[in-house]
């Protein structure tokens, strides 16, 4: 019943075959947002301005998802290999109601609160009818993605990494083959694109739950074996995990913010160079992503396995594939820039600056790499408190005086090598600090 390769077998070799399909779902579903993104600009301009307002709600959904994901597959890696098949099963039910619960309580509250939203953010009454049609059809989707993340998440978490990222493929490619249906053929507009996102969003909610039920069993739980002490203690220990990990989360748009913020006083050009190279770094972290969601349950297992000896190897090989990766990155993207920023902009003063910033902040993408995936693995071992003071660090208290002081002497340039200083401080303090558990734990 339980599949665990977390915990044997070549640890090359099982990041790799494990990554591969995350690494292609990822990417998949990073290329069918900009898909979508290029089709919706074919509409009335009105339709990008009302995505602009749409596009944190969309975040907020996403990054509460992701947080409570990571408390369950964090739990539900540790448990699979400490309890028996009986208890494990009762605690992976427990899991998928509290993402089911979790969801539902976020839709309501979100529905709520989207008059005062409208109303905050000033939005005029026609972009506001665009803005309130689409969210009211992604909530729909929203709920699916949260059940569908928690559900994948559980089977990476028990040893069936695979599933998430193939899922994720073929969710991108339903997208991709309905949303021009939706907006254009039926006229649906931007309304059009969140349906699509609602049927595509169905499928990994299918998926997750066939395997859940075909290699656990979980629709066998009878209620009555439930008990409050057991429910309790599940949504303790997932919620443990999860709730520094959504502040975790919410370091970034703060962070984007705070850049957003520096970048503007500089001049348009600069936010429009910075604009387009925010939307690019998540597919050159993309493979960092990919390992940092194996890493976490590989890290839970074997701890609680007691295989030290593996998780040392895990994280020598993680560093070890940062290093290498953020080279190639930094190299390639160095020689490249010119070439990249003129694909995205043909105004000379942006693409100047878009060259700058691909060759300054790639330098660090490697100490990125290595943030996100010792981050993942503190979550992992059911320690969040360290990852999340490294990204408020990293995100915050040290970027925001550091950062300002550079924009103020440096200009745009400061602003971005303070960024990377800073991303190689965190590795550095990252790595050392789980280093350190590890050393306590053993």
């Amino acid at each position: 019943m339980k599949p665990k390769p977390f915990t044997e077998g070549a640890i090359h070799s099982l990041f790799l075959k494990s990554s591969i399909p995350m690494v292609i779902g990822l990417l998949a579903n990073l290329l069918v947002q900009s898909y979508d993104i290029w089709l919706i600009a074919k509409l009335p301009s009105e339709a990008l301005v009302a995505m602009g307002y749409i596009f944190p709600v969309v975040m907020l959904f996403i990054y509460i998802a992701i947080a409570i994901s990571a408390g369950v597959a964090s739990v539900l890696s540790r448990w699979s290999a400490s309890l028996c098949e009986s208890e494990l099963l009762i605690r992976i039910f427990i899991t998928q109601c509290l993402g089911g619960i979790a969801s539902a309580l976020l839709v309501l509250l979100c529905l709520t609160l989207l008059p005062l939203y409208i109303v905050v953010m000033g939005v005029g009454p026609s972009i506001g009818s665009l803005v309130t049609n689409y969210l009211h059809v992604f909530f729909i989707n929203g709920w699916l993605t949260f059940i569908g993340m928690v559900g994948l998440s559980s089977l990476r978490a028990l040893g069936l990494p695979n599933i998430q990222g193939w899922s994720m493929l073929v969710a991108a490619l339903v997208q991709a083959i309905l949303a021009p249906i939706f907006i254009f053929s039926l006229d649906w507009g931007i309304q059009g694109s969140a349906w699509a996102g609602v049927a595509a969003k169905s499928l990994p909610v299918f998926i997750a739950f066939f395997y859940l039920h075909k290699v656990f069993r979980l629709f066998s739980v009878r209620i009555d074996s439930l008990s409050q002490k057991v429910f309790k203690a599940t949504t303790k220990s997932t919620f443990h995990i999860a709730i520094p990990a959504m502040l975790n989360n919410l370091f970034i748009p703060i962070a984007a913010f705070i850049t957003t913020k520096l970048v503007a006083r500089l001049g348009d050009p600069q936010v429009a160079a910075y604009a387009i190279a925010a939307h690019l770094e998540p597919l050159f972290l993309l493979v960092f992503h990919a390992l940092s969601a194996i890493l976490a349950p590989y890290m839970g297992q074997n701890l609680t396995a007691n295989h030290l000896s593996r998780v040392n190897q895990g994280l020598i090989i993680s560093r070890n594939f940062c290093f290498f990766v953020g080279l190639a990155l930094a190299l390639a993207l160095f020689f490249l820039a010119p070439f990249i920023a003129g694909l995205f902009t043909s105004e000379p003063e942006i693409k100047a600056y878009l060259t700058l910033y691909l060759r300054i902040v790639p330098m660090s993408y490697g100490f990125s790499g290595v943030v996100i995936l010792v981050n993942a693995s503190f979550n992992g071992i059911g320690q969040p408190i360290p990852a999340m003071v490294i990204s408020a660090l990293r995100a915050i208290l040290l970027y925001l005086p550091i950062a300002l002081f550079a924009s103020i002497h440096f200009a745009f340039i400061g602003i971005f090598v303070a960024y990377s200083v800073i991303n190689v401080f965190c590795a550095f303090l990252a790595y050392y600090w789980f280093k350190q558990r590890l050393h306590q734990s053993s």
